[in-house]
């Protein structure tokens, strides 16, 4: 879907305005989901280019996203991305520990140590120790993604933004085999399923059929969300169980 958006929605917002936005909110016609965007339109601001565009007004701010998280050799700073997804993260000195914690979830780790622990589970190790760099702690892609349930867009030259999944409930199936998924921050939201989209079923690759109603699942939401009502966007991943 590259240099593409999602919706004609965007396109009457730039030709008529934000007045129009509010007259729109009725989701748009199958045949009218994709257009293409001027790629020298000043209007327009260029996400990624594997994922979508949309227009400047028409990104909402989305909760559990850091943005701007600069990688170091693929690490990323953990304290960083973890208070920034609401966690609070304490460091023991004298034991070189990091302890993030939210809710019921704990998760330590020792620094130049490959072993972390989750809930108190015996520690596991994930190919890569934590490490300090400038008097930071940074840690694998894959600690941010499993122990978090955070995505990671790359951006370039080391630059990155962090999205928590959202947990949602599959309310249905749209006509175009999108979703419509129930979600506990939002309400209602369609997702469109890509071609790129990544869906995983017990840690194995799967397929939209692997999709039910009344399924709860975890979505990472594209970084490009409408405003309609519901708002619309396509799914980078989807996890079941």
């Amino acid at each position: 879907m590259k240099k593409w958006i999602a919706l004609s929605l965007a396109a009457a917002t730039l030709a008529a305005g934000p007045a129009v936005l509010a007259e729109e909110n009725a989701p748009a016609a199958a045949d009218d989901m994709i257009i293409e965007v001027p790629s020298n339109n000043p209007d327009i601001m260029l996400i990624d280019e594997a994922l979508e565009t949309m227009p400047i007004a028409e990104v909402p701010a989305v909760t559990g996203t850091v943005e701007g998280v600069l990688m170091k050799d693929g690490l990323f700073p953990v304290r960083q991305i973890a208070e920034g997804l609401g966690y609070t993260v304490n460091w023991d000195g004298e034991a070189r520990r990091v302890e993030i914690i939210r809710g019921a979830q704990y998760i330590t780790m020792d620094i130049d140590v490959d072993a972390y622990t989750f809930a108190r589970r015996m520690p596991e190790a994930l190919g890569s120790a934590p490490v300090i760099i400038e008097d930071r702690t940074y840690v694998p892609r894959r600690f941010v993604e499993e122990y978090l349930s955070a995505y990671v867009f790359e951006l370039g030259e080391d630059l990155c933004d962090v999205t928590q999944a959202s947990i949602v409930t599959i309310k249905g199936f749209e006509e175009d085999g999108s979703l419509l998924v129930e979600d506990e921050v939002r309400g209602e939201v369609i997702v469109h399923i890509a071609e790129e989209t990544e869906i995983i079923a017990g840690g194995e690759k799967a397929d939209v059929t692997a999709l039910e109603e009344g399924m709860t699942i975890s979505v990472v939401y594209g970084r490009a969300m409408t405003m309609s009502i519901p708002p619309q966007t396509t799914a980078v991943r989807i996890v079941i169980g």
